[in-house]
């Protein structure tokens, strides 16, 4: 079968890929499309991906939408402890003072929330 993809070379273009299989090799008729259930070697979430989807370079979509980030980049938030963050945002009182600017106008501060009241005011939800 043209392409197909032997159960040991399977496992690792999965593993190249980010995911770790946790079910066996899928065999069936078309292996290289079968949904086989993998874990996301970064986040640790299962998804059904198939080997033709992980050749592709198909990612992990939470992984995706939230890059990592580097020791060499400002964060404004810090880890205390599990469960626990310091903002000097929000120790200096910037958030607070957005927040009753944003309320006092009725205007979004946040690009998201400014695309959102645009939408509502030109009728598009």
């Amino acid at each position: 079968m043209p392409g197909a993809v032997p159960p040991l070379d399977a496992h690792d273009v999965m593993r190249a890929a980010g995911w770790e299989p946790l079910d066996p090799y899928p065999v069936c008729a078309v292996p290289m499309h079968s949904p086989w259930r993998c874990r996301c070697q970064r986040c640790g979430r299962e998804r059904l991906m198939t080997i033709s989807l992980a050749q592709r370079g198909e990612r992990c979509a939470y992984c995706t939408a939230r890059p990592e980030r580097s020791d060499s980049s400002s964060v404004v938030d810090m880890k205390l402890a599990p469960g626990l963050t310091f903002s000097w945002k929000r120790a200096l009182g910037i958030t607070a003072l957005k927040r009753k600017i944003s309320k006092a106008t009725g205007i979004p501060l946040t690009r998201a929330g400014r695309q959102r009241k645009l939408g509502r005011w030109l009728g598009m939800k």
